[in-house]
């Protein structure tokens, strides 16, 4: 991940932190039902200094956490509406509530719901910061959610989709931005998979635009 800030407070002071950067994965997904508020919540009992999570838009145009673009992995679907499977865009926010969120992962977690990308950053910018990934959505509809909460400066957004990461960039040059990959497309061509891959010359590249290079595993 390359990332990029103008700023020098809240979120873009934690990620240029000389110190190893803790990132809880969906929440503490290992205990708790992966983009939840209980997983959420636990990230924060354990004190992580950066809670990921990702969403897209529900039918009405709702940024919902969840990380599959499809309902079946992560909630009950088949049971609760005798369906094999539907995508999250399918529906509006008022049916996605139906569904449990939780009970996939265990019992104790039953009547979970999906929640909103609103209430999740709420949650988690009572303590920590909120690494946002995007799967779906448009640049404006994120923006403007952060700017009605006022915590621009308090988030980092993140997206293999550097097209979205260009149009955030556009609406607000503070922003904390990261832009994963390499792309599939670059200088003109398609990358092959094999290509997509850590090197010399991709890090000699990201040196030149002055961003910061993060690498997970």
């Amino acid at each position: 991940m390359a990332l990029s800030s103008n700023s020098s407070s809240g979120a873009s002071a934690l990620i240029h932190s000389p110190e190893p950067l803790v990132i809880a994965h969906r929440g503490f997904s290992g205990n708790a039902p992966e983009n939840t508020l209980p997983a959420f919540q636990l990230a924060l009992d354990q004190g992580a200094p950066l809670i990921e999570l990702d969403y897209h838009h529900s039918a009405d145009g709702i940024p919902v956490v969840i990380h599959d673009s499809t309902l079946k992995r992560t909630t009950d679907i088949a049971t609760a509406w005798a369906r094999e499977d539907g995508k999250v865009g399918d529906y509006p926010l008022v049916r996605l509530r139906e569904l449990d969120a939780g009970s996939w992962f265990d019992q104790e977690f039953a009547g979970t719901k999906l929640p909103t990308l609103e209430e999740a950053i709420r949650l988690i910018q009572t303590g920590s910061t909120t690494l946002i990934e995007r799967k779906a959505g448009d640049a404006g509809t994120l923006i403007d959610l952060l700017r009605r909460m006022d915590c621009m400066d308090q988030v980092v957004v993140q997206s293999f989709d550097w097209d979205f990461i260009r149009d955030c960039r556009a609406l607000d040059a503070d922003l904390v931005l990261g832009a994963l990959g390499p792309p599939s497309r670059w200088q003109g061509r398609t990358l092959e998979a094999a290509e997509k891959t850590l090197n010399r010359e991709f890090v000699d590249f990201l040196a030149t635009l002055n961003v910061q290079l993060v690498v997970w595993n």
